[in-house]
């Protein structure tokens, strides 16, 4: 069901993952542009920066594809109900998913 917030939650983290995996084999594909007439420092940090934002971007798709199997086996579980009402935590943290995978 669509409308299901767990659904909604899954798709949302399974797109964002896939935007993050995206950005990630983009970046993983860059080279520091070479300076002209600058010390080769400047590269050094440049590859720094670029190695940095390469973990981070693998270190994020790890989070939100942990967060998108937590959430089906939560529900498996029965931890969690599969289409939470207005009236309990579940549904709060559904939404929080939702949110937070948008």
């Amino acid at each position: 069901d669509h409308s299901d917030p767990a659904v909604i939650a899954e798709n949302e983290l399974l797109g964002a993952a896939s935007s993050i995996e995206a950005a990630a084999r983009r970046l993983a594909q860059l080279k520091p542009r070479p300076q002209a007439r600058e010390a080769n420092e400047s590269l050094n940090f440049d590859e720094q920066i670029l190695e940095a934002a390469k973990s981070i971007a693998t270190a994020v798709t790890a989070l939100v594809k942990a967060a998108s199997a937590a959430q089906r086996e939560l529900v498996a579980q029965g931890r969690v109900d599969p289409r939470p009402t207005l009236q309990t935590d579940d549904y709060q943290w559904s939404e929080g998913m939702i949110s937070d995978a948008r």
